[in-house]
């Protein structure tokens, strides 16, 4: 008992030496440490609700894949498909920490690689996405559409009832699926376009949390942040 709890009071002093002065997320944890170095050995200890080496093992694997992927922005919204886990990583100090934790997912179609945050949606009745990958405004977002708009867009005959983004075209209008009027979408630098979003079917590159996760992510991230899905 003894061994196991100095090893990983060890690993875990070896962490904090390495990640000086980096978030809020380390700071508790770094309280949380001493709480555990300062209890007597010979008392019951509760473990915590978040298993402190496990997180950090999961903030030191995200870093170095968003590392191994070139990527080094500020924030990132990293996609471990492995755990199924989605959670907002803050650069610090050359390394990325989930400060916030991470959120479970209930079902990702989102294919591995990396995506730029568009929008935080919250559609009107009149909101569309021109979906035509051949039209030069593909993917972008169109508050208020109406004819005259998208013709100035050159979209012709947009009107359609297709609630699967994927298939509606020439846009997608967010009156055709309710899920998605409020949501999180995103695409890649190609034709891909996607969406985070609670309840609803599932969809091809759309990923369901649970709404109040959604709500939640919303109110950290804005858009032109990296989304990388690993």
């Amino acid at each position: 008992m003894k061994k196991r709890w100095t090893e990983a009071v060890t690993k875990m002093d070896d962490y904090f030496s390495n990640h000086q002065g980096e978030s809020s997320r380390v700071a508790a944890v770094k309280a949380e440490l001493e709480a555990l170095k300062n209890s007597p050995l010979t008392e019951k200890y509760t473990p915590a609700n978040v298993d402190i080496v496990s997180s950090l093992n999961s903030s030191s694997g995200a870093s170095d894949a968003l590392s191994q992927a070139g990527i080094t922005s500020k924030n990132v919204l990293y996609y471990n498909s492995s755990k199924n886990t989605l959670a907002l990583m803050t650069r610090v100090s050359g390394k990325y920490v989930a400060e916030n934790g991470s959120i479970n997912v209930i079902s990702s179609q989102v294919s591995s690689g990396k995506y730029t945050i568009k929008k935080l949606v919250d559609a009107g009745s009149s909101d569309a996405i021109i979906t035509d990958s051949s039209n030069s405004n593909f993917g972008q977002y169109v508050s208020n559409a109406t004819d005259s708009t998208l013709s100035s867009l050159n979209v012709t005959s947009p009107e359609n009832s297709t609630s699967d983004f994927n298939s509606a075209t020439p846009v997608f209008w967010f009156k055709n699926n309710s899920a998605l009027t409020s949501s999180i979408y995103f695409s890649d630098s190609s034709s891909t376009i996607g969406f985070i979003y609670a309840g609803g079917s599932s969809y091809n590159n759309g990923m369901q949390i649970s709404s109040s996760d959604l709500s939640n992510l919303m109110s950290q991230i804005s858009s032109g942040i990296t989304f990388y899905v690993n």
